[in-house]
């Protein structure tokens, strides 16, 4: 495996393994090293408010179209206009199709109604893949229930100390592949446990970058991202190394676990 592996969906479409979140980046310059430095996948929202600024950094970046995997999502307060709120995504990227569209929460009773425009979009070949994001179990059975096809993507919330564990087989069992977000938990976990620190010591690797590989050595394509470019550079830098099978029984079975992230369902209000 390297950085230019990628995961095939179920309808065909491949995606890269390992790609570049844009939550909080409101500059072209961070963007354009993830580009450099082999993300071949940006990732955005309209809740992120910077489309503009990724679809100017993907121009500036010289990498061709067909090379960059671009995934945005379409929020719950515009649940109630779809399809127009996607073109006005296109419009703010300056693109022609996305290759991954995403209902972005499962905040709305109007969520099957929304993936159904979603379908129609990719119906009308407006996208390559659609997907959702943030939906538990429950929210799937309903989708699946209720649509006709089935969600290439749930992109939620998923590291050692948010191991979705019932959420990721849900997913294989019906061709869903999960993608992770948050995969350092945004330093907000311990990442100073020492079960942690002594396996990163091991491979002379960073505790975030233990993390990412703990990830992607599951096959679960992730998004990290930072606006730092030696951080960029070092999130990527997971392929050179693996993890044993008792390094990765230990991780499978951190303490302490929750969410961290209040978009994810199962996250608790302290």
């Amino acid at each position: 495996m390297s950085k230019n592996h990628k995961i095939k969906l179920n309808n065909g479409v491949e995606m890269p393994i390992i790609g570049y979140g844009t939550w909080l980046v409101n500059e072209t310059q961070p963007i354009k090293w993830a580009i450099e430095e082999g993300y071949g996948l940006i990732d955005t929202a309209v809740a992120y408010d910077n489309e503009e600024v990724v679809g100017r950094a993907i121009k500036e970046s010289k990498v061709a179209r067909k090379d960059i995997f671009v995934t945005t999502k379409i929020p719950n307060f515009q649940y109630d206009k779809v399809e127009d709120a996607y073109n006005a995504c296109l419009k703010r990227l300056d693109l022609e199709y996305t290759d991954l569209l995403l209902c972005h929460s499962f905040k709305s009773k109007d969520r099957v109604k929304a993936y159904k425009v979603l379908e129609k979009l990719y119906k009308e070949k407006k996208c390559r893949a659609i997907g959702v994001s943030n939906f538990n179990i429950e929210h799937l059975k309903e989708l699946l229930k209720e649509t006709k096809i089935v969600p290439a993507v749930n992109q939620v919330e998923f590291h050692i100390f948010c191991y979705q564990k019932e959420l990721l087989k849900f997913c294989k069992e019906k061709g869903i592949i999960l993608q992770s977000y948050m995969p350092i938990s945004r330093g907000r976990a311990n990442l100073e446990n020492e079960i942690l620190k002594k396996i990163a010591k091991n491979h002379s690797k960073t505790v975030p970058q233990i993390m990412i590989r703990w990830i992607v050595q599951k096959g679960i394509p992730t998004i990290p991202k930072s606006e730092n470019k030696d951080r960029i550079k070092m999130n990527i830098q997971v392929f050179d190394f693996e993890l044993t099978k008792e390094e990765m029984h230990l991780l499978d079975n951190m303490p302490d676990q929750k969410a961290y992230c209040t978009a994810n369902p199962d996250y608790i209000e302290k």
